[in-house]
């Protein structure tokens, strides 16, 4: 910036003023500037001092220049702030030539483009054979049989050099070189190959076709490059360095308006404006190296030639007004880029099968980053802040590694989980400050290094999937309150995946509808919610991902276990069994479910132990399921305790049997009772089957008959409804 200014506060700062241009009638120029400013800027371009019409661009290119735009030009560039005018341009005209087109092989054509030697041309004027001069204007096109192999072996300096050919792809070879400040025109579907030595600066227009810059550097002192109409520059191995680059389109066949077929090329510092959405592309690496700028309000796509393909964008300036960027094809490098990444608003896209790796600097970018399923985000370096929001997909992969010494590292942004997303990160201690939310999760399975801290209220509503060795922090008012399931992976009981010390309650509380499974521990204390589940051990395999598959094991807490939900214990024969731990008290609640995984029945004398703690109180106001665990047998639920429960020999329960309407009583009997005699029940009745039993209504009370078999009578009274019924032994 400017010394003593703010830059919050700031107009815009010209950093490179349009510069005057000579250049022959016909021909395009191209005016352009670049500015410094925190926000987004605007810009004006005038004529001397009248302001030219849409003309609101970084860059101003005027075409087939004649004599009445020989003057000054200038852009005015605003933000917020103010306006800053920049210095003017003048464009001067210089004097052309004869108009010349390349002749055929039938009339003699050599195939030698020279100044003042081969009469290989055909004067457009007076169709009269003639040779080529300085400045003349030279037309490659569909000529039958004209040699579409140019030997270039002296210098040329062509005021308009246009090829325009559907059939005849030209190639230009020698030791030439091709000079002036002239113009390069390609249209056309045909292809363009160019390895003559570079010494043109004028500029180059492709409106078609493929220019192919195949060796000696040909294009390398133009002044500006022009790609519009599908046209496509490809770099074929060779470093371009400064030239203005305006650009719009997908390129030929949708594959990239700029590529590379070569070999890999590292250096390239190309001014990019783009007058559209724009393909990058190609088989072979080309980087945007430190010097380069993109700007222009437009999108742009990164498409490599397969999935494996490399490039890297090194101290890029982008533009605020940048629009989004797409990573749609092969892998892209960040490296030196500073902390603006475009407009702030909009989106870099990393499509399914790509990868966008960080690899240096602080990556605290301003943007909207989305990741899409099986797409891989990846910071290869330790950092201290990321601002930028962060929206994964199913499948979706993001990762974080590389620092030193466990940093902390703070994620910002706002996150968002539309799937499962694979979460690795190690080799630092990253806490994400903003909310999480969206209907899906994550999985972290791998680095033990560093922790994993969560300071807001998240609502995402997917999994929470921790592998053994790593684990899930909450702080301040961090809280999983929506995210079900939750699972501790590995089978060690004292690894602990979930630490809930950092809050004020030091409590993780297990929401209504939410489940808990799996084999580790919590810092903190443990509380289960009325509607949640907890539930030991049991297999989980997220997005193809197994981070645990065990039959039994135990969760535990290092502080108090309130347990208000249902709790579902898995028994697998006598002292093999789920378990829940405490190292302070259990406070039991809800509902517990035994379930028998051992295929055989249970036996009397079963004793398992399913709770440990210091303490224990409460009960399970919703009861044990199943009632018993088989028949003839009862729970023994005297030692709770201590934790343990047990299976004893069951007693008798009567059963109901057939019911019927006598005139106006209601008459139903049963079995089963207790024989002998002098035993007695109670009838209860309720008009609702939910009541608690505690407020059910006696009615009668009678004894069993020797039998043991019951009979009752009861009036009907119209005016009460439905009515249900209990037996109670007394």
């Amino acid at each position: 910036g400017q010394y003593g200014v703010d830059a919050n506060t700031s107009v815009p700062i010209i950093t490179t003023e349009p510069q005057s241009q000579s250049n022959f009638p016909g021909n395009s120029v191209t005016f352009s500037v670049s500015v410094l400013s925190l926000s987004a800027t605007t810009n004006q371009w005038f004529k001397n001092s009248t302001p030219l019409t849409g003309q609101t661009n970084a860059t101003l290119t005027l075409t087939n220049v004649q004599g009445s735009d020989a003057t000054a030009y200038h852009v005015l560039v605003g933000n917020s702030n103010g306006t800053t005018n920049s210095a003017s341009a003048t464009l001067s005209l210089l004097a052309s030539g004869t108009s010349l087109e390349w002749s055929s092989a039938d009339v003699g054509n050599s195939g030698a483009w020279d100044t003042g030697s081969s009469p290989n041309w055909i004067n457009l004027a007076n169709s009269q054979q003639v040779v080529f001069n300085t400045t003349d204007q030279v037309l490659f096109d569909d000529t039958a049989n004209a040699p579409t192999s140019v030997s270039v072996n002296g210098s040329v300096a062509p005021s308009v050099f246009t090829i325009n050919s559907t059939n005849n792809n030209y190639t230009f070879t020698g030791s030439g070189p091709i000079t002036g400040a002239g113009s390069m025109v390609k249209k056309g579907p045909s292809t363009l190959t160019l390895n003559v030595p570079g010494g043109f600066t004028g500029s180059v227009a492709i409106g078609g076709g493929t220019v192919v810059t195949a060796g000696q550097n040909t294009l390398g002192s133009a002044s500006s490059i022009t790609i519009t109409n599908g046209g496509t520059l490809d770099l074929d191995s060779q470093t371009l360095n400064n030239p203005s680059v305006i650009v719009a389109g997908a390129g030929v066949g949708g594959a990239g308006a700029i590529i590379n077929s070569g070999n890999d090329v590292y250096n390239s510092a190309l001014n990019i404006t783009l007058n559209g959405d724009v393909v990058f592309g190609g088989s072979g690496r080309w980087d945007l190296a430190s010097g380069s700028s993109i700007s222009g309000p437009h999108k742009v796509t990164v498409m490599r030639a397969s999935s494996g393909g490399y490039g890297e964008w090194i101290g890029v300036t982008n533009a605020m007004n940048l629009g989004d960027i797409e990573l749609a094809v092969g892998k892209l490098g960040i490296k030196n880029m500073g902390a603006i990444f475009g407009n702030p608003a909009g989106n870099f896209i990393v499509d399914s099968g790509t990868e966008l790796d960080f690899w240096t600097g602080d990556p605290g970018y301003a943007k909207n980053f989305h990741v899409m399923s099986g797409g891989l985000m990846q910071i290869l370096t330790g950092f201290t802040s990321f601002s930028g929001n962060l929206t994964l997909e199913d499948g979706a992969r993001f990762v974080a590694y590389g620092a030193s010494g466990n940093p902390t590292e703070t994620m910002n942004g706002a996150i968002v989980l539309n799937g499962v997303a694979h979460l690795v990160l190690g080799d630092g201690n990253f806490v994400f400050t903003n909310v999480i939310s969206g209907p899906g999760g994550f999985v972290r399975d791998a680095y033990t290094s560093g922790t994993l801290s969560f300071q807001a209220s998240n609502t995402y509503a997917g999994p929470t999937v921790v592998a053994q060795g790593m684990s899930v922090a909450l702080s301040g008012n961090g809280s999983l309150s929506h995210s079900t399931p939750i699972f501790f992976g590995g089978s060690d009981s004292t690894s602990v995946h979930l630490d809930a010390s950092g809050r004020s309650d030091q409590t993780f509380t297990l929401a209504g509808g939410q489940t808990l499974g799996g084999i580790g521990a919590v810092t903190g204390n443990l509380a289960v919610s009325a509607g949640a589940t907890i539930a030991p051990a049991g297999t989980n395999t997220t997005i193809g991902i197994t981070v645990g598959a065990n039959p039994t094991g135990a969760i535990s807490a290092s502080g108090n276990v309130t347990l208000g939900g249902t709790t579902v214990i898995k028994l697998d024969g006598t002292g093999t069994n789920d378990m829940v731990q405490a190292g302070g008290n259990i406070t039991y609640g809800g509902t517990l479910n035994l379930v028998n995984i051992s295929g055989a029945p249970m036996a009397v004398g079963d004793t398992f132990h399913i709770f440990s703690a210091a303490g224990y109180s409460g009960s399970f106001t919703g009861g044990i399921t199943p009632a018993t665990p088989g028949s003839g047998l009862a729970w023994d639920t005297t030692q709770l305790s201590s934790g343990t429960i047990s299976v004893v020999t069951g007693t008798s329960q009567p059963v109901l049997g057939g019911s019927f309407v006598s005139g106006t009583n209601f008459i139903f009997s049963g079995s089963n009772g207790p024989t002998g005699g002098g035993h007695n029940y109670v009838v209860l009745t309720s008009t609702n089957v939910a009541t608690p039993l505690a407020n059910w209504v006696p009615v009668l009370t009678n004894s069993f008959a020797n039998d043991g078999s019951f009979h009752v009578t009861n009036g009907i009274n119209p005016a009460a409804g439905r009515g249900f019924y209990l037996l109670q032994e007394q």
